[in-house]
């Protein structure tokens, strides 16, 4: 072997061995000088990877979940229409129309009328306005209360988790109905924010039971004890690392509490404990109904299919939520 074969000597004594070249189906594009470092290869290649954050895979896997998309449009639109009520309701709640006495459905009235002539067509739509504010404001007020009561007791545990969850178990003891039925007629009702109250009291309490289960598994993590080392206070790991991780599992609980809260809200306006008139909700469209039975079907019919539709779509949409933001969960199911 000549001189221009051997491996050249560094100064130092170390033999230097020229690099290899990269061949591969890329063509000449890939046939480079490969120095160690992966990131050489992906950027001459054109391979470059987009990391993606855990919401990115759930907000994909919610987008691709096709009933759950279909619900959320159809709430969407359902609750648009209860906000811009005065605008899209064709006449006014307590508008009355002497010609039209309980008139079947037409097109002039496409839900028909009641006794006193009331569009219902329109009152349903108000009726839509109303449960979905009573709605919301459970759902905020019970996910809030929820939170704050199970992440205490499964953060700090021992006699606090034990008050705080006998207080739960004694709430969920209670019969429901019941115990609201007797609040409502002591504590006062008949306006939106006064049943929103009276139900935020008393349905927390499933959320406080999956959040202290989450707290009492996330308290154990290494990032958890690595913030108690640092210095950080209870409160600050509760909030910025405790809470972002079971957020997830809130955010379902939340989403079937409003659909509870609709039903809660429509069965006590229905018995006369929930909304009075003359605010109408779809539980009051329907008391005001019942009593006509077959002869007038519509005033039970649309407040009832209204109240079916809307609750379906939550709870579809908490199905769709749940699937995408389960991190074992690889395959959409609808």
């Amino acid at each position: 072997m000549g001189d221009d074969a051997r491996p050249a000597e560094s100064k130092t004594g170390t033999t230097l061995t020229p690099e290899p070249a990269l061949t591969g189906p890329y063509g000449s594009a890939a046939s480079v000088a490969f120095s160690g470092q992966p990131t050489d290869f992906v950027y001459e290649t054109g391979l470059e990877l987009e990391a993606r954050s855990q919401w990115a895979f759930a907000r994909r896997r919610f987008l691709r979940h096709r009933l759950a998309m279909t619900s959320l449009v159809m709430l969407l639109v359902m609750f648009a229409t209860g906000i811009f009520a005065n605008f899209v309701a064709p006449y006014s709640f307590s508008a009355i129309d002497i010609n039209a006495l309980a008139v079947k459905p037409t097109w002039h009235h496409l839900f028909g009328t009641d006794q006193a002539g009331r569009d219902y067509f329109s009152r349903v739509i108000y009726g839509i306005r109303t449960s979905e504010r009573v709605a919301l404001l459970v759902g905020f007020l019970s996910t809030l209360i929820g939170t704050i009561v199970g992440g205490l007791a499964g953060y700090y545990r021992g006699w606090i988790d034990n008050i705080l969850m006998r207080i739960t178990d004694l709430f969920l003891t209670l019969p429901l109905i019941a115990v609201l039925l007797t609040a409502a007629k002591y504590l006062g009702h008949g306006t939106p924010t006064q049943v929103a109250l009276l139900l935020a009291a008393f349905i927390w309490t499933p959320i406080a039971r999956i959040v202290r289960g989450i707290f009492l598994s996330l308290r154990e993590k290494d990032y958890v004890e690595a913030a108690k080392a640092s210095g950080s206070g209870d409160v600050r790991i509760m909030l910025r690392h405790m809470i972002p991780n079971a957020i997830g599992p809130i955010l379902v609980a939340a989403t079937l509490t409003t659909g509870t809260a609709i039903l809660l809200e429509s069965a006590l306006s229905f018995l006369g404990f929930g909304i009075q008139d003359p605010t109408p909700s779809l539980g009051t469209l329907i008391s005001s109904g019942e009593d006509q039975g077959v002869r007038s079907w519509w005033l039970v019919t649309f407040p009832g299919i209204t109240i079916v539709l809307v609750v379906l779509c939550i709870n579809f949409i908490g199905d769709g939520l749940r699937d995408a933001l389960d991190p074992t969960q690889r395959r959409v199911r609808a």
